[in-house]
């Protein structure tokens, strides 16, 4: 009976390791008749990736993916290789971390995970709950674009940003776009903001608003009704110094948010601001204002004033 039983045991583990191989081997055949069923599966896989991008990443005007989530999340049941791709997409899943909507805070620390360290797009103004602005807020500083005005449902939050970007570097920080509303009222003078440590950034949408930051890298720039105290307090020398540095800048609005520069007394020259690429200019304050600017000013002919 021994000697029975170790026989039907080396038997059975046999069968077994027979049974696993055979699946193994189904699963390539399967794999294999699948690639020749469906040609797309064929692509190289550089090209199919162009391809789901493609689908799953249409834009918004504020970088948000304009498709829900489940859209294309479904294309992960299409085969192994979808999935597998879609999970080895980190900026995909970093576009969606956020995505407006009453997402559970498990569901977007998942996503979050899927995104790994990939930068975010991060618009406060979908976010529907404190607990979600307090997730966005905390992984802030990963963000390549940041959206938020006032009066939407969740409060404070452009004041609780300004002090998170004085506080901390954003470097994969790109899009930056504030709004406080018109009750609002900043009574700190230009002295005491730090500059914000973003050297990414490309395009900056301050209202009412007030930030210290290096023009350098920006391509878009507006300011609009920076605060009164703020304004009044930006050494002229420093609000020159910020448009001489705009050398990129293709894109410039300045709606009261122009000190006073009366006490300008450097020669043409010195004073000059050079604009080489500017293709669009915006300009309104008081007129003495906006005539000293002017005068300074250096641009194309084929500006768009």
């Amino acid at each position: 009976p021994g000697s029975f039983n170790e026989t039907a045991k080396a038997l059975e583990t046999k069968l077994i390791d027979d049974i696993d191989s055979l699946r193994s081997q189904i699963a390539r055949f399967v794999k294999r008749l699948n690639r020749l069923r469906a040609p797309i599966l064929r692509l190289p896989a550089e090209v199919l990736h162009l391809i789901v991008s493609a689908v799953a990443e249409p834009r918004s005007d504020r970088g948000r993916i304009s498709h829900r989530p489940q859209y294309w999340i479904r294309l992960a049941h299409v085969s192994h290789d979808f999935r597998e791709m879609l999970l080895g997409m980190h900026a995909l899943w970093a576009s969606i971390a956020f995505h407006p909507g009453f997402y559970t805070t498990r569901i977007r620390e998942t996503l979050l995970r899927r995104a790994q360290n990939a930068p975010l797009i991060i618009d406060f103004d979908e976010l529907r709950t404190y607990t979600c602005r307090d997730l966005a807020m905390e992984h802030s500083s990963r963000a390549r674009q940041i959206y938020s005005s006032d009066g939407y449902d969740i409060q404070g939050t452009v004041e609780l940003l300004e002090h998170e970007l004085q506080a901390r570097p954003y470097p994969f920080l790109e899009v930056l776009s504030l709004e406080k509303d018109e009750m609002s009222k900043s009574l700190s003078p230009f002295v005491t903001y730090p500059i914000i440590l973003a050297t990414n950034l490309t395009s900056l949408s301050l209202v009412r608003v007030a930030l210290r930051f290096n023009a350098q890298s920006l391509t878009e720039l507006s300011l609009r009704s920076l605060p009164t105290v703020f304004l009044h307090t930006w050494p002229f020398t420093d609000f020159i110094n910020v448009l001489k540095s705009c050398v990129n800048v293709g894109t410039l609005s300045l709606i009261n948010s122009i000190p006073d520069l009366s006490q300008q007394e450097q020669k043409d020259s010195e004073g000059s601001i050079i604009l080489p690429v500017l293709r669009q200019l915006e300009l309104d304050s008081t007129r003495q204002r906006v005539l000293d600017l002017w005068r300074m000013l250096r641009i194309s002919a084929s500006a768009t004033l």
